[in-house]
C-alpha cells in the first residue's frame, strides 16, 4: 500500500537550480546537493561525514548511518561520488582548514535547526516549501536513480529496503506517463513550488521532534507536516432543519 501520496513532492532541475543559487555559502549549498543528488538523510548523516570518507580515487563516498547501525552490516554504506555533488565537495575541501575531521563545521552546534534554516532560505528566494523538506530530496533522488539503475542497486545507495522504497520513496511522474505513451513532456508554465514566499505555505513542527541523531534542536528529514485545521461550522443538518450548537457558540465567542 502506498504512502500518502499527498505529501510527495518532485524537486526538479530547475528548481534544484534555483535553491542552489539562494543558499548562503558553500557548505549549504553541500548540504543540499548531498540530500539531492546523494539521498543522505539529513542531518543524521550529514553531520558525521568525515574526510577521511570520501574516497576521492574510487569516486565514492561512505556514509554513516545512525539510523540503519542496529542492522547487521547496515551501519554505513557507501554511495556514487555524482557529479552533481563533487563540485560543491571540492569548494568545501577548497575552504577546509589544515587537519579538519568533518565535512560540515559551521552547522554543527545543538541550535542549528537545518530544517528551520532551510525553509528560511527558501522563502527568501520566493520558493514555497514543499512538505517534509529532506525527504522528498531523498525520494526525488530515488525515484531518478530507480529510471536508470536495478532496484538493488538503488536501495544499497539510498540505504532503505525495496519494500520502503516502493512504499514511501518511489514517484510515479506525469513524464512516466508521457514517455510509455511516446509522448512529449509538457513543461508547466510555472513550477508548483515557485511564487511569492508569503503565500499559503507547507509548515510542519521545526524542532519539536527529535532528530535520529539524537539532537532535539537539529533538522528532521522524515518529519509530518501538521495539516491545517479546519473551522468548524456554526450549524448542523438534523431532519432538514438546521441547529446551533453550544460548543459552536464557544468557538464563535473565542474569535470574537
Amino acid at each position: 500500500m502506498r504512502a500518502n501520496q499527498e505529501k510527495e513532492y518532485f524537486i526538479d532541475e530547475e528548481l534544484s537550480q534555483k535553491i542552489l543559487d539562494a543558499l548562503p555559502d558553500a557548505e549549504w549549498r553541500l548540504i543540499f546537493a548531498l540530500c539531492r543528488w546523494g539521498g543522505v538523510r539529513c542531518p543524521s548523516e550529514i553531520l558525521p561525514l568525515r574526510w577521511d570518507d570520501i574516497l576521492w580515487d574510487d569516486a565514492k563516498i561512505v556514509v554513516t548511518s545512525p539510523k540503519t547501525e542496529h542492522h547487521d552490516n547496515k551501519g554505513t554504506r557507501i554511495i556514487p561520488l555524482f557529479p552533481e555533488i563533487k563540485p560543491h565537495l571540492d569548494e568545501v575541501w577548497g575552504n577546509a582548514k589544515d587537519g579538519a575531521e568533518f565535512v560540515v563545521t559551521k552547522y554543527r552546534t545543538t541550535n542549528a535547526n537545518l530544517r528551520t534554516q532551510f525553509h528560511r532560505y527558501l522563502k527568501r528566494a520566493g520558493i514555497i516549501p514543499w512538505p517534509k523538506p529532506f525527504h522528498n530530496l531523498r525520494a526525488t533522488r530515488e525515484t531518478e536513480l530507480l529510471d536508470v539503475f536495478p532496484i538493488q542497486t538503488v536501495c544499497a545507495w539510498i540505504g532503505n529496503s525495496p519494500n520502503v522504497a516502493m512504499r514511501h520513496y518511489a514517484m510515479v511522474r506525469d513524464e512516466h506517463f508521457a514517455k510509455a505513451a511516446g509522448k512529449p513532456v509538457s513543461k508547466p508554465e510555472k513550477s508548483a513550488a515557485s511564487g511569492a514566499a508569503d503565500t499559503a505555505v507547507f509548515e510542519g513542527t521545526d524542532g519539536d521532534r527529535p532528530s535520529e541523531s539524537g539532537d532535539k534542536n537539529a533538522a528532521f528529514d522524515e518529519e509530518n507536516t501538521v495539516p491545517p485545521q479546519e473551522i468548524p461550522s456554526c450549524r448542523d443538518e438534523i431532519n432538514g432543519r438546521n441547529r446551533t450548537r453550544t460548543c459552536d457558540l464557544l468557538f464563535v465567542r473565542q474569535m470574537l
